[in-house]
């Protein structure tokens, strides 16, 4: 969905792009209580054989400086199957769905690294589109179609953002954040699944998107001890306040 906020920012009329940029951001955002219900929702999602997925990953920054130096106009990140688990692959594309030779791929390698007990995952580029496209309908046909069963709709297969939207997200972050910014090493991914939460104030925002799959992004900086906080603009789901 297009947020605008590129609109907003890059205005000839604006005298103050950064309470803008703020005020914009801070329109809808998702209240850490109901983050962590939808993350709660997502690890009561089971497997065939009564496991829970793996409800979050960490991965290298990486993943926002190859998006930040694309040309392309979307960031989609596609899931797909991974050792039994939801994983997500990044496609950087002029359009959402379709998919164009000149358009680049990337899956999520282990790295062996960890940090805090999890794993850190690094971007890979796919050999091939047609192995971009053939993780994404094994997906479809996999993974995917079991948990359309289980959630009762035909679920999301791509979460998709503006570049523009992205690069404004991290340049707010930059400008919170600015002196630990050398320590910024790693986002954090957590899966969520939508659901009704009356008494919310954004309730009628989560009906629109009931029982769907998502993700929250953070941002995580490294201490001096190597181990990792993590930060964000205002709760958790910085990311997904922009409303895919």
């Amino acid at each position: 969905m297009k947020t605008q906020l590129s609109d907003l920012f890059f205005s000839t009329q604006m005298v103050d792009k950064m309470k803008v940029l703020l005020e914009a951001f801070a329109l809808k955002p998702m209240p850490d209580d109901d983050f962590k219900e939808f993350v709660q929702e997502f690890n009561s999602l089971k497997n065939g054989s009564g496991v829970p997925f793996t409800g979050s990953i960490i991965v290298d920054r990486q993943l926002m400086d190859i998006i930040l130096r694309s040309s392309k106009k979307y960031a989609n990140f596609c899931f797909v199957e991974r050792n039994g688990n939801i994983s997500l692959a990044l496609h950087l594309s002029n359009d959402v769905t379709a998919v164009d030779y000149s358009d680049s791929v990337y899956y999520l390698k282990d790295s062996g690294k960890q940090v805090d007990g999890m794993a850190v995952f690094t971007l890979e580029e796919f050999p091939t589109l047609m192995d971009f496209l053939k993780d994404r309908n094994n997906y479809k046909e996999g993974l995917g179609d079991y948990i359309n069963q289980i959630t009762k709709r035909v679920n999301t297969e791509i979460v998709s953002y503006e570049k523009e939207d992205l690069a404004l997200f991290n340049y707010n972050m930059l400008l919170i954040y600015g002196g630990r910014w050398e320590d910024f090493k790693y986002v954090k991914i957590s899966f969520i699944i939508f659901k009704r939460i009356i008494g919310s104030g954004l309730d009628f925002e989560y009906k629109k998107r009931l029982g769907r799959i998502s993700f929250a992004m953070q941002y995580c900086f490294e201490n001096p001890d190597k181990t990792i906080k993590t930060m964000s603009l205002s709760s958790p789901s910085d990311i997904t306040s922009l409303w895919p």
